[in-house]
């Protein structure tokens, strides 16, 4: 049928196709394991979720409360905050001001000390 040097030659062939075949094969569950681990992390979340679901159903009226006081709370400090954060705002200004201007005042003529002052 076909000389020998042909079906060595096409032998040689097959085996280096099925050679990449295999290592294609091997790539391609490496990139689908990369790809397919958010999903079973995801899997996972959702999987936790319906467990616990009931029991944070039960919880949910008293966390609830008390989140509510801790909102009530933070709340006050809020309007407080609103309240007199323009005056302490103003007064933060204020004394940034006085401390720049400060040592203007001290190298002017009137404020500035006699010598026979400075020799005490």
């Amino acid at each position: 049928m076909y000389p020998a040097a042909e079906l060595n030659a096409a032998a040689a062939q097959k085996a280096l196709l099925r050679r990449r075949i295999a290592l294609r094969r091997a790539t391609i569950v490496v990139t689908a394991d990369r790809v397919a681990r958010p999903l079973r992390v995801a899997d996972r979340i959702v999987a936790e979720w319906r467990r616990l679901s009931p029991l944070i159903k039960l919880a949910a009226v008293p966390l609830g409360a008390l989140l509510g006081r801790s909102l009530h709370r933070k709340r006050r400090l809020i309007g407080q905050l609103i309240r007199w954060g323009p005056l302490l705002a103003g007064a933060w200004r204020g004394f940034a001001v006085a401390r720049k201007a400060a040592p203007a005042q001290k190298n002017s003529p009137a404020q500035r000390e006699s010598p026979a002052r400075e020799a005490l």
